[in-house]
């Protein structure tokens, strides 16, 4: 007998495990729900990922003091928001609806969100500017993109945004590059 629908919060973590102390941990969004004495969890990953010392489990946000907190708290909302969103919809389509039939519903809306390969549509504008820059120039792009894949080797476009910029600056300041160079990157 399918357990229906009732009070369903949304929660995001980070979890911190012994294993791998120091690394960056993904944010998980939980969907829970709460009915007849029975809790229901559907975790949904978001994609970002952040040390543990950056993130306040009060809250369930990025702290104020991490350099791009404000744009990954609004994306946080935003996805969490579309995930309520999505719950409504269901809901409203459906007045019987188990958590089962929901969480397939949140993961299927989720997961048709084109996916672009980022190195192939990066070495195809390659290509064709080919014929009108310098070599030099194709040079920097190259190394442009082996940096990018040494930061990030499964690029998705519809994953660059502020916050990734950011953090893919972060990384270079890591390697010890300088500011002059980070800034040609760009």
């Amino acid at each position: 007998f399918p357990v229906t629908i009732g009070a369903i919060t949304y929660n995001f973590y980070v979890i911190k495990t012994a294993t791998t102390v120091g690394a960056e941990k993904p944010i998980w969004l939980y969907v829970r729900n709460g009915v007849q004495g029975k809790t229901q969890t559907l975790t949904l990953s978001t994609g970002e990922r952040i040390l543990p010392k950056h993130w306040d489990n009060k809250t369930k946000k990025v702290k104020t003091s991490y350099i791009g907190s404000p744009e990954l708290n609004r994306f946080l909302e935003h996805f969490r928001d579309n995930v309520q969103k999505i719950v409504r919809t269901a809901q409203t389509e459906k007045d019987d609806l188990s958590f089962a039939e929901l969480k397939e519903i949140i993961r299927e809306a989720l997961s048709d969100k084109p996916k672009y390969n980022f190195e192939s549509v990066f070495k195809d504008y390659m290509e064709i500017k080919k014929a009108t820059t310098s070599p030099a120039l194709q040079k920097k792009l190259t190394t442009l993109l082996t940096h990018l894949q040494s930061y990030d080797n499964e690029i998705q476009l519809d994953s660059i945004n502020a916050l990734y910029l950011q953090k893919f600056v972060n990384y270079l300041i890591g390697k010890e590059m300088s500011n002059s160079y980070i800034h040609k990157l760009l």
